[in-house]
C-alpha cells in the first residue's frame, strides 16, 4: 500500500504554467478575488485518478480524481484585519456535481434559537494580518468521482461572529482553473 501512496503523490499534477510564463507561480498571477480589505487567491492541483484496488489487486469501484486546493488570504487595507481559520473539523466543504465548491473559514455560530453562546475565539483560529501580509489557509484535499467543470474556492465568517471579537466578516469566492 505505500508503494501505491509514493506513486499516488508522485502523479501529482501541477499547472503552474497556467499561472506564470516564466514557471515561477506568483502570488499576483493567481486567480483572486477581492472584497473589502480581504483578497483571496488560490490554485489546484489535481493527481491522477488511480483505482483502488482490492486485495486480489482488481479495481473496487472507480478511479477518484483528487484536488489539492491551495488558498491565500491578503490583507489588502490599511489597518491590521483579524481572521478566522475555522475550526480543524470544518476547515472546508465540497459539493459534487459539474462545480466544485469548497468554503474556508468556520461555518457556523454555537448557540440555541433563544441565547448564543459565546465561543472561545481561539477554537476558530484567529490570525492578525498587517497591511500587506499573506497567510496561507490549510490545504484541502478533495476527491471527486467525477471531474468537475467548474471549481469555486470561497472564504467565509458569519456576520455572528462581529458580537463576539473585531473580526473581519463576509464572504469571498473565486473561480479557479479546474487543472
Amino acid at each position: 500500500m505505500g508503494r501505491f501512496l509514493g506513486l499516488a503523490l508522485l502523479l501529482v499534477i501541477v499547472p503552474l504554467s497556467a499561472f506564470a510564463s516564466d514557471g515561477d507561480l506568483k502570488l499576483s498571477d493567481l486567480p483572486h478575488a477581492q472584497r473589502g480589505d480581504l483578497l483571496l487567491a488560490a490554485y489546484a492541483v489535481r493527481e491522477i485518478p488511480l483505482p483502488i484496488l482490492d486485495s486480489a489487486h482488481q479495481p473496487n469501484g472507480p478511479a477518484l480524481t483528487v484536488y489539492f486546493i491551495h488558498a491565500y488570504l491578503v490583507n489588502r487595507g490599511s489597518k491590521p484585519i483579524t481572521f478566522l481559520l475555522g475550526t480543524e473539523e470544518q476547515v472546508g466543504k465540497a459539493t459534487s456535481g459539474s462545480m466544485l465548491a469548497v468554503m474556508f473559514g468556520p461555518s457556523y455560530w454555537n448557540g440555541f434559537s433563544d441565547v448564543s453562546i459565546k465561543p472561545r475565539i481561539e477554537d476558530y483560529r484567529p490570525i492578525t494580518l498587517m497591511p500587506g501580509e499573506v497567510a496561507s489557509l490549510p490545504m484541502k484535499r478533495l476527491e471527486a468521482s467525477d471531474p468537475p467543470k467548474r471549481l469555486k474556492i470561497g472564504y467565509g465568517v458569519p456576520a455572528d461572529f462581529e458580537k463576539v471579537s473585531d473580526v473581519w466578516t463576509g464572504s469571498v469566492t473565486v473561480d479557479v482553473p479546474v487543472p
